[in-house]
């Protein structure tokens, strides 16, 4: 804990006199930070090529990240061109084994992280309340086209959404599937796809399915024996490979049919989306080289570079888009005990 403080300090103060320039030049500080810099701070020209200056001399930064690998990938490669001077490093894996590897950092002051993006807004909300996410500076981020709404609590920022649907395996089910209620069919049993609620989104998009075909439709969905799976990675791999024959949680798949799989999906009238959130943690071994990632992903270049597949621009205007990121889903704010209570129902109905 005392390297993720003295790096957390260390950081602060180099801000401190980025921000209060910026404001001394009729710049601003956003509404609830103070000069140490937050989201809204003019970090502009001289200002915010000292931070870059920074990055480069850290000469690298990873990210930890819940998004598609496909995604990730060309994140890097566009970040890289921008920024020759500074290595993106990916990790990608699901959430769920994402945030232990980041709190183990934090508790032993041997950060490896840099920047986070999932979509676990309980956990956001927590550790901004806590104060473990550093507060984002960066042009992009007082781009007129970036919503400040999409900023929360200073500190970390909507970075893409994707939305779901259900999927099917085209030898499997040549006729198809019309909508998501097709799914409860007994030729199926044994075959379809299901996500686990193992994070506080997962639990929202069950709860989504109970208020849109009602709780019977889950009770029913238990009864045909699904296949479980911890996120939408496997289980389109699952689908592909006629491991299964339907999904209940499927995101786009144009790059799997583009390579000849056997697959194809549909977005329900009403869909559930999950949005992806993106900060700084509080034990970033590079944070300025942070600072600049999480600029990037948010600017045009780094959303062109993320949005495919027809997942969810923050900005207007993004080729390949699916949808406007006004029309994602918010989750309702679940409490702790709500999230607990609700696995344990499901793990009843499904894994007992």
């Amino acid at each position: 804990m005392v390297r993720s403080a003295r790096m957390k300090m260390s950081f602060i103060a180099g801000v401190l006199m980025v921000a209060s320039t910026a404001v001394a030049a009729g710049g601003h500080v956003g509404a609830g930070t103070d000069a140490s810099g937050g989201a809204g701070t003019d970090t502009t020209g001289a200002d915010w090529d000292a931070v870059v200056a920074a990055a480069n001399e850290e000469g690298s930064v990873t990210l930890y990240t819940a998004q598609g690998l496909d995604q990730a990938n060309n994140l890097k490669e566009a970040f890289e061109a921008e920024y020759p001077d500074i290595t993106l490093e990916i990790v990608r894996d699901i959430s769920s084994n994402l945030i232990p590897k980041i709190e183990a950092e934090r508790q032993t002051g041997r950060g490896i992280a840099d920047v986070y993006v999932s979509a676990d807004t309980v956990w956001w909300e927590t550790n901004a309340a806590d104060g473990t996410i550093i507060p984002i500076i960066g042009p992009s981020f007082d781009d007129p086209d970036y919503d400040p709404a999409l900023i929360h609590a200073d500190t970390y920022f909507e970075a893409s959404a994707v939305v779901f649907g259900f999927g099917w395996n085209t030898d499997d089910v040549p006729d198809g599937l019309t909508s998501m209620t097709d799914v409860i069919n007994p030729e199926f049993e044994g075959k379809i796809g299901v996500v686990e609620p193992s994070l506080e989104a997962l639990v929202d998009f069950w709860k989504y399915l109970e208020e849109q075909y009602g709780e019977d439709f889950v009770t029913d969905l238990a009864d045909l024996n699904p296949r479980v799976y911890p996120g939408a990675g496997p289980l389109r791999e699952a689908l592909a490979s006629g491991e299964i024959s339907v999904s209940t949680y499927n995101s786009p798949m144009p790059d799997l049919e583009a390579q000849g799989a056997p697959v194809a999906w549909e977005i329900p009238e009403t869909a559930w989306g999950a949005r992806f959130y993106g900060g700084i943690i509080d034990s970033a071994p590079h944070p300025n080289a942070a600072q600049v990632l999480s600029d990037f992903i948010v600017s045009r270049p780094g959303q062109e570079s993320l949005v495919f597949n027809e997942s969810v621009a923050v900005l207007p205007d993004v080729a390949g888009t699916g949808a406007e990121i006004a029309d994602i889903r918010i989750a309702p704010e679940y409490t702790a005990e709500e999230i607990t209570e609700y696995q344990e129902y499901w793990r009843d109905l499904f894994q007992s």
